[in-house]
């Protein structure tokens, strides 16, 4: 008799889990666990990463097929949100010290909220591995909430997501019916829920606190960006641009533009952004001769012409079709013929989907994210595509590479028009 889906699932979580588990003891790399003492790995081995990947998968996949179908939709835990929230709003992961205990009274004391209050809240986060209670009434961490208390950029993650995202996710199908295949960055889900009409961007220019979260999760989630720039510089060709011109648009504070340099040491990189983000920009002094720092808007025409490639890092996912087209428009005056577009963005799968079922959520959870609140999307190679033809018949869509178990792809386009004159 066949062996039945659950049976496989079983197999495939008990292969790669031993296979995990011997990998860690070999190299004296702590067991996962939910004990305070715990501390996870920023990056996992590469060995175990598929591996990883595959627990997860099976994991998932098995829970879901266990439950069954009214079991599945009815678990869906929507609980998370406020326990979110009530964590962020009144600190609670730092409300007592990491490797000590403390009451429910205690806490509530300390965060100024009503004792049974913080006693529902806390008993809800258990049930997602966030605290623990050793003794009735009596309140510990996790390796889960002792990550929340000691990496604060998490924090803010916690607070962006419980403030701005799931409000703007609740008003998303609205959006949708008052302004029908909107393309504008203020006629979102966040848009009607704050009910403020300048973009989610423009409004944050006004409020600092905003500001300084946002920027606090960026760093959080660039924490491993030194990683994902040394996959872009290892994984995709620049060939012939080694010795040529790099120019990244929207690239901050330069730090592509820096790792290009150092690893190429006959290219020269130029790192773009508005006047605001550059002003205070210094390159290392042993790169002066092959990294600038120019300040420039993406949606003016390009002032770098002739350049080999033009690169964008997590840029088009912002911006709608409508203002999408705008900024590779805005590139051709400066365009040679053979320059090279390359974008470095996820890539949706297709509907027979290329990639796992739990990668896929994140990258859609992320499209959901654009929608509601800049009006933006992630795309798939057939999206991408149309993207540059309806910029100008002139680009060449040349493909999608996607960096092996990640949901970062490379999207690359030339230019076949003539060069400027």
């Amino acid at each position: 008799m066949a062996q039945t889906r659950i049976a496989e699932l079983a197999t495939v979580i008990s292969n790669q889990t031993a296979f995990v588990d011997q990998y860690l003891q070999a190299h004296g790399i702590s067991s996962p666990s939910f004990d305070a003492e715990y501390n996870e790995m920023t990056t996992p081995p590469k060995e175990i990463t598929a591996s990883k990947n595959a627990i997860l998968e099976a994991t998932e996949e098995l829970n879901s097929l266990i439950a069954g179908p009214v079991g599945y939709l009815t678990s869906l835990n929507t609980t998370i949100v406020p326990v979110f929230h009530a964590i962020y709003r009144w600190n609670l992961a730092s409300s007592f010290p990491i490797d000590g205990e403390a009451s429910f009274g205690d806490i509530a004391a300390k965060v100024g909220v009503p004792e049974n209050d913080i006693k529902r809240i806390i008993r809800m986060a258990k049930t997602h591995r966030i605290f623990r209670e050793p003794r009735d009434g009596i309140v510990a961490h996790t390796s889960v909430s002792k990550v929340i208390a000691t990496v604060p950029l998490l924090n803010s993650w916690l607070g962006l997501i419980t403030d701005e995202i799931f409000p703007a996710f609740t008003r998303m199908v609205d959006a949708i019916e008052r302004w029908p295949n909107s393309q504008e960055p203020n006629e979102t889900g966040y848009n009607l829920f704050t009910n403020q009409f300048d973009s989610y961007f423009g409004g944050m220019k006004n409020d600092t606190h905003r500001e300084k979260r946002f920027a606090d999760v960026m760093t959080f989630f660039h924490a491993g960006g030194k990683w994902e720039r040394a996959g872009l510089i290892e994984f995709y060709d620049w060939n012939s641009a080694t010795e040529g011109v790099v120019v990244e648009l929207g690239g901050s504070q330069g730090a592509m533009c820096v790792d290009l340099a150092r690893h190429f040491p006959k290219m020269k990189c130029i790192s773009q952004d508005l006047p605001d983000v550059v002003a205070d920009v210094e390159v290392p002094k042993d790169l002066t001769d092959r990294v600038e720092i120019l300040a420039h808007d993406f949606f003016t025409p390009q002032p770098v012409r002739d350049a080999d490639v033009y690169l964008f890092r997590w840029i088009f996912h912002d911006w709608s079709d409508k203002y999408s087209v705008l900024i590779l428009q805005n590139l051709i005056p400066a365009l040679k013929h053979g320059a090279r577009i390359v974008i470095g963005e996820v890539c949706l799968p297709g509907p027979k989907g290329n990639v796992s079922h739990v990668l896929e959520r994140r990258m859609r959870g992320s499209d959901f994210t654009m929608k509601s609140c800049l009006n933006g999307s992630e795309r798939s190679a057939k999206e991408w595509e149309q993207l540059f033809a309806s910029s100008d018949s002139r680009f060449k869509f040349k493909g999608v590479a996607t960096v092996p178990g990640s949901r970062y792809s490379v999207i690359e386009a030339t230019w076949e028009g003539d060069s400027p004159a």
